[in-house]
């Protein structure tokens, strides 16, 4: 790389200094020669050589920096397009796949929630597994599944059916979830897992 740069900045100043001896050109040969072999920069450049080597350095120096710099940015650019891409996918098969998409979201949540209670909250040296498989069991089956179709079919259809629209339609499904649902049909089925998790582990 250093050759190359050297040999570059050698030919601009050829073309604009025409009086170039035969003394020169060895140098310049001698010189280019040593860099390829990776020698050292000489102590003491003759004439030609140090005129060379001290108009190129700094440039050469910024050169290398900018192809640096170019490099990172583009692994960046192609890091983030491959994540873009990678995304947008996850994001199409989430589409494509609804229910599948629910139900590893219950389970995924119940059991990491679960294995946070026992380690962080309950100080368990060992993790109970089969108390974090019911637990993902109850999310896959009833978080992710059942309440997939409560969710995106109960709900709107009932909206779409009483024809309640805007702030009415906000109000009657926060009711409904925190009023009914969640204390007449999902606290009791949810403590009701817990409770025989219990008394199976007393057992």
């Amino acid at each position: 790389m250093s050759a190359a740069v050297y040999a570059v900045h050698a030919a601009r100043w050829a073309q604009s200094n025409h009086r170039v001896t035969m003394q020169d050109l060895q140098e310049l040969g001698t010189e280019m020669f040593r860099r390829l072999t990776w020698a050292t920069t000489p102590k003491s450049p003759k004439h030609f050589t140090d005129v060379v080597y001290s108009s190129m350095l700094k440039e050469w120096e910024q050169e290398q920096a900018r192809l640096l710099s170019r490099c990172w940015r583009g692994r960046l650019k192609g890091l983030r397009l491959e994540l873009t891409s990678r995304a947008k996918a996850a994001q199409q098969w989430t589409l494509r796949n609804p229910i599948t998409t629910s139900s590893l979201a219950g389970l995924t949540s119940t059991v990491a929630s679960d294995f946070l209670v026992q380690r962080y909250f309950e100080k368990r040296e060992s993790t109970d597994l089969r108390r974090s498989a019911i637990m993902g069991l109850f999310g896959l089956g009833y978080i992710g599944f059942l309440q997939h179709f409560l969710y995106t079919g109960f709900w709107p259809k009932f909206l779409k059916v009483s024809r309640l629209t805007g702030p009415k339609a906000v109000l009657f499904q926060v009711f409904g979830d925190q009023g009914l649902y969640m204390p007449c049909a999902y606290l009791p089925v949810f403590y009701t897992v817990k409770d025989r998790i219990c008394k199976r582990r007393e057992l």
